[in-house]
């Protein structure tokens, strides 16, 4: 049966008033008495009584008729003075709870749970239904009966409040989202995704991906003998540039993926692979936004930068076409928070650009996701839940 415990017992081991277990063995003092000594619970939080347990566990408390997933409650001594007179009572801090009263329910959280809306009066405290709702988890175990709506109070402050709220008290963010910037500007955008097989369900949804016209995804992960159709964005093409399987694991550790939106022709594409880097080079053009040159890349974490300046020098620079704007962005696992580092100044000399980024673009506040471009850009990172890389962009202007 289940039970609530009644008094925070130890706070810090989870032991607190309201915590829900169930009674599975009484254990009594002795023999011929009818008083028991311990009464062991289950809780449904695992966390709850670990510390407890192991105490008595190292004790001896435990024998073949305990297990170790149980908690030993103990009989709780109070005293109180009523009417000039010491009183002194001892009990289990235990109550019976299988049901309860929405009041007695305000600080539990429970995996399933059963509402009885039945009231046909209506509530004199405005919401408390609100309150027995959100007791469960998730929406799959909550099971509602009687429901009577006309008994559901809702206090006419709170719709004053919440109208005031969507009209006149919208949030302003601290960094303007992609898909906010003017629809007219040419907008790409990149994240290191960290396995794209594994957060495709995330990025698909994502408002700032899809309002970008092209955006590109790092350690994609993705296998050759993926299909394709599995991981497509509506109203983008998808161009993948996968790297071999490993023999030592079930899945490379590499890869990129570029989506460009189906408005834009794609007129040269180039895809490359060394041992330090691989990259995408992608010539788009639409009538309304105009023609850039994208280049996707990502560098290997322990490849030398000399070597991978080399391939810079000779894979890049001669593909990048003379009078053509464009946007080399992506993760390049050097940190580039001083603007003047030695591969900025290599990357802003040969191609004659601008490095963007400066605001940290991970989680452990480095800047090595980086965008160099010889447009006039907006730029800023958005928060990308699936992934510690943030998710950079850029916004330019038709040429």
């Amino acid at each position: 049966m289940i039970y609530d415990i009644t008094v925070n017992v130890n706070v810090e081991d989870g032991l607190t008033n309201g915590s829900t277990c169930i009674v599975k063995f009484i254990e009594y003092k002795m023999e011929d008495t009818d008083r028991p000594s311990i009464i062991w619970v289950l809780f449904h939080d695992s966390q709850a009584g670990s510390t407890t347990r192991a105490k008595y566990l190292k004790r001896g408390f435990y024998n073949a008729n305990i297990e170790t997933t149980w908690t030993p409650i103990f009989d709780i001594d109070r005293t109180f003075i009523y009417n000039f007179k010491t009183f002194q009572r001892i009990q289990f801090p235990l109550k019976a709870s299988a049901g309860k009263t929405v009041h007695k329910a305000q600080g539990c959280t429970v995996d399933e749970i059963v509402v009885d809306l039945s009231q046909t009066k209506l509530r004199k405290q405005p919401h408390i239904h609100y309150v027995a709702l959100s007791r469960v988890r998730t929406l799959q175990n909550l099971h509602i009966l009687n429901l009577n709506e006309n008994a559901l109070a809702v206090d006419e402050k709170v719709k004053i409040e919440m109208h005031r709220l969507k009209s006149e008290a919208l949030l302003e963010l601290c960094y303007i989202p992609l898909y906010q910037v003017d629809a007219s500007k040419f907008k790409v955008a990149f994240s290191n995704t960290r396995s794209l097989h594994k957060h495709f369900s995330d990025v698909r949804f994502e408002p700032n991906v899809l309002s970008a016209d092209i955006i590109g995804f790092a350690e994609t992960r993705l296998q050759m003998k993926d299909n394709s159709s599995n991981f497509t964005l509506n109203g983008f093409k998808l161009i993948r540039h996968d790297e071999k399987e490993h023999a030592s694991a079930s899945r490379p550790y590499h890869g990129l993926v570029l989506y460009v939106k189906e408005q834009f022709d794609i007129q040269r594409l180039k895809k490359f692979r060394s041992d330090t880097c691989e990259f995408i080079s992608a010539t788009v053009s639409n009538d309304t936004k105009g023609c850039f040159q994208v280049v996707c890349f990502y560098k290997y974490p322990k490849s030398s930068v000399v070597r991978f300046i080399n391939d810079i020098q000779c894979q890049l620079v001669p593909l990048i076409e003379s009078n053509t704007k464009f946007v080399i962005l992506g993760d390049f696992n050097i940190d580039a928070k001083n603007p003047r580092s030695e591969f900025v100044n290599f990357m802003t000399s040969v191609f004659e650009c601008e490095q963007y980024m400066r605001k940290p673009t991970t989680d452990s506040s480095t800047v090595i996701d980086l965008i160099f471009s010889n447009c006039r850009l907006v730029t800023d990172v958005v928060e990308a839940y699936w992934t510690d890389h943030k998710l950079i962009y850029c916004a330019i202007d038709k040429v």
